[in-house]
C-alpha cells in the first residue's frame, strides 16, 4: 500500500515511489532475469512505464503490485522478442563472396536487371523511367510529379 505522503494533489510522487520500491523491484527482476544488467533494465523500464501511465492508475494504493506485475510483463515481452528476433553475430568470412571481382558483380547485377525488365510489359516499363527537369521529375505520358499530385488531390487523375 502506498503511504498517503506519496500522493500529492492527486498525483503520484514518483521520486518517493522509486526510493521506496527500487530495491525490491530490482531483486525481483534479478530473480527472473538471472542477470544484473537485465534486472536493472527491467526495473528502470517498470518505472518508466509508471511515469508514462501514472494518470491511468486507478488505485494508487496498489502501486507496488502494479510495479511488480509490469516488471514481470516486461520480462516476458523481452523473452518473446528474443525468440522472434534472435541475435546473430556477423561472420565476415561466411558472408564474403570470394573470387569474383566487383566489376563482375556489377555486370551480373546489371544483366539480371535487364533480364527482369524484359519480362515486364512495355506499358509498365515506361512508367518507371523519368527525366529530371531542374526541380521537377517528369514521367513520359503522365506529366510531372507535382501535376499528378495536384490532380490526385483534386480527384482528376485516374491511373
Amino acid at each position: 500500500m502506498v503511504p498517503k505522503e506519496y500522493i500529492v494533489a492527486n498525483k503520484i510522487d514518483l521520486q518517493a515511489i522509486v526510493s521506496e520500491y527500487y530495491a525490491g523491484l530490482y531483486r525481483f527482476g534479478l530473480s527472473l532475469a538471472k542477470n544484473e544488467s537485465e534486472a536493472a533494465d527491467l526495473t528502470q523500464e517498470a518505472f518508466l512505464i509508471l511515469a508514462k501511465h501514472e494518470k491511468q492508475i486507478r488505485e494508487p494504493e496498489r502501486i507496488k503490485t502494479w510495479l511488480f506485475t509490469t516488471l514481470r510483463r516486461e520480462f516476458f515481452r523481452k523473452i518473446r522478442t528474443r525468440k522472434a528476433h534472435p541475435e546473430v553475430e556477423f561472420q565476415p568470412e561466411e558472408h564474403e563472396i570470394s573470387g569474383i571481382e566487383s566489376d563482375a558483380l556489377r555486370s551480373i547485377d546489371g544483366k539480371t536487371a535487364v533480364e527482369a525488365l524484359a519480362q515486364i510489359a512495355e506499358s509498365y516499363r515506361n512508367l518507371g523511367s523519368s527525366r529530371w527537369d531542374g526541380n521537377v521529375a517528369a514521367f513520359p505520358g503522365q506529366g510531372t510529379i507535382e501535376t499528378r499530385y495536384g490532380n490526385n488531390f483534386r480527384g482528376r487523375y485516374r491511373a
